[in-house]
């Protein structure tokens, strides 16, 4: 399993309309994906405008599989291009255990 850590700011002003968008495409294209076994979107309290996506995949031929879908690149194409505000940051980690 392989959980990746997507960190991102937003633009001023958009933080309710990313929100909305991340409901309806981005969660909507998650849950379609057999391969992301979970996904959870977070805002911190303590920095204003920073939000991360947490997603766990089966494996990290299914993250890749998932990136290369058109539908993910017309996404990432929006967030992009809409809401984010500078260059957004993403980790890979191997799951070593898990209850």
């Amino acid at each position: 399993m392989v959980l990746r850590m997507f960190t991102f700011r937003a633009n001023k002003g958009k933080e309710r309309g990313l929100v909305g968008f991340m409901r309806r495409r981005a969660l909507r294209l998650l849950r379609r994906i057999p391969a992301c076994r979970a996904a959870y979107f977070l805002r911190n309290p303590e920095r204003k405008g920073e939000y991360v996506w947490v997603t766990l995949w089966a494996s990290e031929a299914g993250l890749r599989a998932a990136r290369k879908r058109k539908d993910w690149k017309e996404i990432v194409r929006e967030e992009e291009s809409q809401f984010f505000a500078g260059k957004p940051q993403a980790r890979h980690y191997q799951v070593l255990l898990k209850n």
